[in-house]
Formats: structure tokens, sequence, C-alpha cells
């Protein structure tokens, strides 16, 4: 996957940079003999992403599926 500035301005592409599906499956190897995140507050934030995404997803599919029944009118 192509790395993102996440600080740059939004641009409009067709699919999305990053699925809810994707943070889902995403693994993180285990830290050893130093520290890390903790795994469960990690597990919280990724959950609200894809919460987010998927919303984001459905409202896009949702609109795109108004404008497409606007359009042919």
């Amino acid at each position: 996957m192509k790395k993102v500035n996440p600080l740059s301005e939004p641009a409009f592409i067709a699919e999305p940079i990053l699925t809810a599906e994707q943070v889902v499956k995403q693994k993180f190897p285990p830290t050893r003999f130093r520290e890390g995140y903790s795994q469960d507050e990690v597990d919280d934030f990724l959950d609200k992403i894809v919460v987010g995404l998927r919303q984001w997803t459905s409202e896009n599919e949702q609109l795109r599926a108004q404008l497409s029944g606007n359009l042919s009118s």
C-alpha cells in the first residue's frame, strides 16, 4: 500500500486508500524487550476507525446511488 501524508490536503479518489477490512485484518508484531503500545488501547482505537470507515463507505455508496439516480432522470 502506498504511504500517504496525513497532513496533506484531501484528494478525491474513486477507491478508498484504506478500507475497514484492511484495518480489521491488520496485525502488529509483539514487542519484546522494549516499550510498546497497550494492545487493548490500540485495538479500541482501531475499532473506532473501522466503525468510521464503514459509516463513511455506506454514506458514500448512498450518495453515489442518489447522484446516479438524479443524473439518469
